[in-house]
């Protein structure tokens, strides 16, 4: 897979994306049926849908078990970092970036490609499996410049949603800074 990647080890421990579309997982038990509306969730990714939705694990050590994941949909890349918290910072569970070209096309039309679009089903649809397999219980998911510019963004993020159970909101550019500037 071109330009797509895996990774394991620490990473930095870094304040929490408050105000970037992260939110706590559901409670919902209740499995949906593939392409079923998000509903309820409380993290942009609807646990829910995948059966890993119950996040209350009581006991000692239930915070270090948890699973959190970021995503940042760009105007040319799809990144995601899985990560577990440890007693010094963060574990990388798993990692992905693909070159996905949203934006391409986008200041000649104001609209996202269908071709772009496509690729970034795809590559969102990759980024749901690992979520799923790592039981990913928190997470933000965010999308940038692409998704801002574009006349036809709502409808995208709709059927991203609809194909992935991905819940993805479009930050402003302020937040984008204070995220770049944060790290």
């Amino acid at each position: 897979m071109e330009g797509s990647k895996d990774h394991d080890g620490a990473a930095d421990p870094r304040a929490e994306g408050a105000g970037c579309g992260e939110r706590d997982a559901s409670a919902t038990q209740a499995a949906r049926a593939p392409g079923a509306p998000v509903t309820s969730t409380r993290n942009g990714y609807d646990a829910s849908r995948t059966g890993h939705a119950d996040a209350s694990d009581p006991g000692p050590d239930a915070e270090q078990r948890r699973t959190y994941a970021a995503l940042d949909l760009g105007t040319n890349n799809c990144r995601l970092l899985v990560a577990q918290p440890t007693r010094r910072g963060f574990k990388v569970k798993t990692s992905f970036s693909r070159i996905i070209r949203l934006g391409e096309g986008l200041s000649a039309s104001g609209r996202l490609s269908e071709e772009a679009i496509e690729r970034t089903i795809e590559a969102l649809k990759v980024c749901a499996g690992k979520m799923h397999s790592l039981r990913v219980e928190r997470a933000g998911l965010i999308a940038t410049e692409a998704c801002r510019s574009a006349s036809n963004a709502q409808d995208f993020l709709g059927r991203a949603r609809a194909a992935t159970g991905l819940d993805i909101k479009v930050i402003s550019r302020e937040t984008e800074a204070k995220l770049a500037v944060a790290g």
